[in-house]
């Protein structure tokens, strides 16, 4: 089933993906930047498998939208098609 994308739960839906990439990538940022230990090994061995996870899951995150949805939707505000998801 297509997205109908001048909906704003099927328009979320669609951006699912890249605000999970945008919010973890922000979390990981204060991550490295605050907390006891400074900018220490074990702190950046942290931030490095954080980021690791991030990227699986943004991946897992895309692999369900292309399965669920078929990368496709109604035209709108952004483009989402197969070649969107594979870029």
């Amino acid at each position: 089933m297509p997205l109908d994308l001048s909906i704003p739960a099927q328009l979320s839906a669609a951006l699912a993906p890249d605000l999970l990439l945008m919010g973890g990538a922000m979390v990981l940022l204060l991550v490295a930047v605050w907390g006891r230990g400074g900018d220490s090994e074990a702190r950046s061995r942290l931030v490095g498998r954080l980021a690791i996870a991030l990227c699986v899951l943004t991946g897992g995150g895309i692999v369900w939208m292309v399965a669920r949805h078929a990368g496709a939707a109604a035209p709108g505000v952004i483009a989402v098609d197969n070649f969107r998801w594979a870029t």
